[in-house]
């Protein structure tokens, strides 16, 4: 950050934010709610899995979905089905991506 109130945080694995060839995106025009929305995501994004995340996910696609409460949902994709998981619990199935960004959607969670 800089006292001109530029500045930029990494957000190349956050889903909604156009970035720079670096994977940053300009924060100079963000609200305080906004800056504070992208510095959690932007720190979540990078924080190693958990053994349980490791453990469910291993080398499969995987998002990370997280509501207003900072309660993350993990959505893999294994055998050909979509699946939503809190920690170790299995919370639904899905016959395709769509079906459970939807229920993750309406459920009040966003993706990282």
């Amino acid at each position: 950050m800089h006292p001109n109130g530029n500045g930029f945080v990494y957000a190349e694995l956050l889903n909604g934010y156009e970035v720079n060839d670096k994977g940053m995106t300009n924060i100079r025009d963000f609200t305080e709610e906004e800056l504070r929305t992208i510095i959690q995501k932007s720190i979540l994004s990078l924080a190693p899995k958990t053994t349980v995340e490791s453990s469910i996910v291993g080398d499969q696609f995987e998002e990370k979905w997280i509501n207003q409460d900072n309660f993350t949902l993990v959505l893999v994709n294994e055998d050909d089905m979509w699946n939503v998981y809190a920690g170790l619990n299995l919370d639904g199935t899905f016959n395709s991506y769509a079906e459970a960004a939807e229920y993750l959607d309406e459920e009040g969670f966003s993706r990282l």
